[in-house]
């Protein structure tokens, strides 16, 4: 079985493998560098997102601006060629620099050195409160940004059908929350206690009972990777440990470990076979941690309903559950009150039915899962980190044109 199921991608046996990936990295990174210079979303519009992806580089946008990440552990002298030949466009392009975007690029540049070296005290987070709210004016200035803006507000308002006004309200308090969330990920897990965790004692329990490997899934809402440690550990000495990330965790991965008793593992999607996860699955003394609200741009994905819209979502979570006979532990962390609170919802086994295919077992349960998002998407809507780019998820005629 090949990466293919779980990442989207292939490695294609016949490439040829290039000495070191680092002259692909370094020409990532100056066109990152290149970028840095006008606002995040005007320079992901800037880039050829397509053709970077055929030599094997998916940009992704973050909080804290672009980001590369390779979509296969190989490539060719040509993908090398290609990808000098599109970094000579991007920096060869003038850019859209007015003195308001300058101006607005400069904050944002500010609000980004605080989330990745900052510490999240009193004063940094009102400093970027405060460098928010100078940021929003000059944005709605912006012709581009005003437009991008109104068409989210317009999508979030019918999929969650709230009013244009509570959409917008949702957006901007989602945007700050975002960059405010960011900062509180320099600090080391556990500095402000436990999360409030109502069925902890019944997942205990439950562990008791079923004490194989198990999968443990969630979004991308509020301090998600600490409540994957949090969840994991509890769990006996020596278990094996396995967080599948979509992106690199720039936060620095030794602040969230998982407890030291335990082998804890990451891996990139893509980056490591399916059949080695599933292998780890079966021996039976295995926990693997992986989100599931991701789009056609992040793998093979399954028809499901979402928000009421034919949509679609990544089947890796409902595939590794089956291959892997693991069952999967479906949770999501909010912030209620300033503190977390991890909610768990009912265990979801991985057997298929009786007459039952494995791609509809896949499909049936991809589409659980989806339900589970949407239920705690209208909880918290803005504490979901996708809220402005749910549009990615629509199987709609024109699909990634609904897209923010």
């Amino acid at each position: 079985m090949s990466d293919r199921y779980v990442s989207g991608h292939h490695t294609d046996s016949t490439r040829h493998s290039v000495a070191s990936a680092q002259p692909l990295q370094a020409i990532c990174d100056s066109v990152v560098q290149h970028l840095s210079r006008v606002d995040f979303q005007r320079a992901y519009a800037l880039l050829p997102v397509a053709d970077f992806l055929e030599c094997g580089v998916r940009f992704v946008l973050t909080e804290t601006g672009l980001r590369p990440e390779f979509t296969r552990s190989e490539f060719s002298e040509q993908d090398l060629v290609r990808a000098r030949s599109l970094q000579t466009t991007v920096l060869g392009a003038p850019l859209p620099r007015t003195p308001l975007e300058r101006l607005h690029a400069l904050l944002q540049r500010c609000s980004v050195a605080l989330m990745q070296r900052g510490q999240p005290s009193a004063v940094n987070l009102l400093a970027l409160n405060l460098l928010y709210r100078l940021r929003q004016p000059l944005r709605r200035q912006l012709p581009w940004a005003r437009r991008r803006d109104q068409a989210c507000e317009l999508l979030v308002s019918v999929l969650l059908q709230e009013p244009l006004e509570r959409a917008r309200l949702l957006l901007q308090r989602q945007a700050l929350g975002q960059e405010q969330l960011r900062l509180r990920q320099q600090q080391r897990l556990g500095v402000n206690g436990p999360p409030h965790w109502p069925e902890r004692a019944a997942y205990r329990a439950w562990l008791r009972q079923n004490p194989g490997s198990r999968i443990l899934v969630t979004l991308h809402m509020g301090h998600y990777r600490e409540a994957f440690h949090w969840l994991a550990a509890e769990a006996e000495p020596g278990r094996r440990v396995i967080s599948l990330q979509r992106e690199r965790d720039d936060t620095g991965s030794q602040r969230h470990r998982v407890d030291p008793r335990l082998q804890h593992q990451v891996l990139g999607r893509g980056l490591e076979t399916t059949a080695s996860v599933v292998a780890a699955l079966r021996g039976g003394d295995t926990t693997l941690a992986i989100l599931c609200d991701l789009g056609p741009r992040f793998g093979a994905t399954e028809d499901v309903t979402l928000f009421g819209q034919p949509s679609r979502l990544v089947r890796g979570p409902a595939l590794l559950a089956i291959l892997g006979r693991a069952p999967l532990v479906p949770f999501v962390t909010l912030t209620r009150g300033g503190r977390d609170c991890i909610v768990m919802a009912p265990v979801i086994a991985p057997q298929l039915q009786s007459g039952e295919t494995l791609a509809h077992g896949v499909q049936r349960i991809t589409a659980t899962l989806a339900r589970c998002i949407e239920h705690w998407v209208r909880m918290a809507p803005e504490q979901w980190r996708f809220l402005p780019g749910a549009g990615m998820f629509l199987n709609t005629p024109g699909g990634r044109q609904h897209e923010c």
